[in-house]
């Protein structure tokens, strides 16, 4: 108030303690990260999800949002990411994957981390919107208001000057169970419509830099054996083991801040990133409470760590995962060489 009424005075000398803006720039900080991310009400997520957005999640298999995340996200969520990829690898997570760039250094980056969202860092406030923030409200809304529970999570970076891409594929996320000897097996493929994978695009996305595609409606067409099912499919559909050759394509060029989402079946695939630009994602996973549990996040992980993620992912040699198209190779756990943002 006294900046105010001082505005009004020409030549007017600013008292004390308002003398400089620092004072009070922390304080200001503090709100915008207490605010970011908060869940969504009911009414709010279905401004955001309206009709036609849900029309055609269910006819296509995806929808964008665009411009979602505001200027003070997108900075707290690219700084999340860049403290991800210095954090040390554990048992459980982080999980770090590298790849070695095609220019005429061959840097060894990061390709791909995973598991990160419990891991202490000085963003809480980015790890809570994750795990339980605005982006799973939006889930639950496409969903009908179904619970859903984060399933997975992890960051393909995409670094500038070389870096591989995905071969089409469908994720095909499962549910796990303990047998008699307390391991942990895989019980079913899910549903398309039982898992959600949200990408957020950390960087713009280009299809010179490797922007995602999808194919709008096959998502219908079931289990299109890019690879034999590693779950049982039980009631799943299976399409005809060529209708994969036949199916089209859409690329979908992003802006930073806007997110991606679709379901567990939905073929997607992204080309190589020989630009300039760095091509980050953020994504999480989320299930159906009821097929996957409560506890599905600690599980899925403790399954990967004793299989593919192993000894540094050594079982698909070192691949962030068997459609990765980068050059991969292994690290002997030092800390990563860090990749210009």
């Amino acid at each position: 108030r006294t900046w105010d009424e001082a505005a009004k005075v020409v030549g007017a000398e600013l008292p004390s303690p308002f003398d400089s803006f620092a004072s009070c720039e922390a304080l200001i900080e503090n709100c915008l990260r207490a605010s970011a991310f908060l869940p969504l009400s009911e009414e709010s997520a279905g401004r955001i999800v309206t009709e036609d957005r849900l029309k055609q999640f269910r006819e296509q298999g995806y929808v964008v949002l665009k411009n979602w995340l505001s200027l003070t996200e997108t900075k707290m969520l690219t700084s999340y990411v860049e403290q991800v990829a210095s954090m040390e690898p554990g048992n459980l997570g982080p999980f770090h994957t590298y790849e070695q760039t095609n220019d005429q250094d061959h840097s060894k980056v990061l390709s791909r981390t995973e598991g990160f969202v419990e891991c202490k860092h000085d963003h809480s406030a980015v790890g809570s919107f994750l795990a339980k923030g605005r982006l799973l409200s939006l889930v639950q809304r496409l969903w009908s208001g179904r619970g859903v529970v984060l399933y997975k999570d992890k960051i393909n970076y995409k670094f500038k000057n070389g870096t591989g891409g995905y071969k089409p594929h469908q994720d095909a996320y499962f549910s796990l169970e303990r047998g008699e000897d307390q391991k942990l097996k895989k019980v079913r493929m899910l549903h398309d419509a039982e898992a959600s994978v949200c990408m957020i695009a950390v960087d713009k996305m280009t299809q010179q830099n490797g922007c995602p595609a999808v194919s709008p409606g096959s998502h219908k067409l079931g289990w299109l054996h890019y690879i034999p099912a590693h779950s049982d499919l039980k009631d799943i559909k299976q399409a005809d083991k060529n209708a994969k050759e036949s199916i089209e394509w859409r690329s979908l060029e992003l802006e930073q801040g806007d997110v991606l989402i679709y379901g567990n079946l939905m073929p997607h695939k992204s080309g190589p990133n020989n630009s300039d630009m760095d091509r980050r994602a953020l994504f999480t996973v989320y299930c159906d409470t009821e097929a996957v549990g409560e506890d599905a996040r600690s599980k899925y992980y403790e399954y990967e760590s004793m299989n593919r993620r192993m000894n540094q992912s050594e079982i698909i040699t070192g691949k962030a995962n068997a459609f990765f198209t980068g050059n991969a190779i292994m690290h002997d756990r030092a800390s990563p060489k860090q990749q210009a943002a």
